[in-house]
């Protein structure tokens, strides 16, 4: 599904996505340019979901790997793998993370106990930390 106001970026994911044989999952397009896809895949043979979403404009993608049950944004993951702050990424910067370092997720899951709740709070201490401003 494509029209006039996706993000070029985004539109370069999917293709990026099809590449690596990810599969459409599900699709929900509702009223004022509402939008979810979720994308499904296995990366060295863990699997990972993409979810796109767009609200009125605002596009975000988030990320899911095996065994996780929590939707992780790009910024988070990235902090997490270069050991740096969480910062707000543009869709183009989310959508290049994901494309370009996909691979990168499934080993650092598997190494790390406690990855999920890890990341869940750092997402958390950047909103709160954001909130702030």
């Amino acid at each position: 599904m494509s029209d006039v106001g996706t993000p070029q970026a985004v539109e370069d994911l999917r293709v990026r996505l099809g590449e690596l044989r990810f599969r459409l999952e599900s699709e929900y397009a509702g009223g004022m340019g509402g939008l979810e896809q979720i994308f499904a895949g296995t990366v060295g043979g863990t699997g990972i979901r993409v979810r796109i979403t767009a609200d009125r404009g605002h596009w975000v993608i988030q990320l899911q790997v095996d065994p996780m049950s929590a939707w992780i944004v790009p910024g988070v993951w990235i902090a997490h793998l270069d050991d740096t702050e969480v910062e707000y990424l543009t869709i183009d910067e989310q959508a290049a993370f994901t494309a370009e370092r996909i691979g990168e997720l499934p080993p650092a899951a598997a190494t790390i106990g406690g990855l999920e709740g890890r990341l869940i709070r750092m997402g958390e201490d950047y909103m709160r930390r954001r909130g702030r401003r």
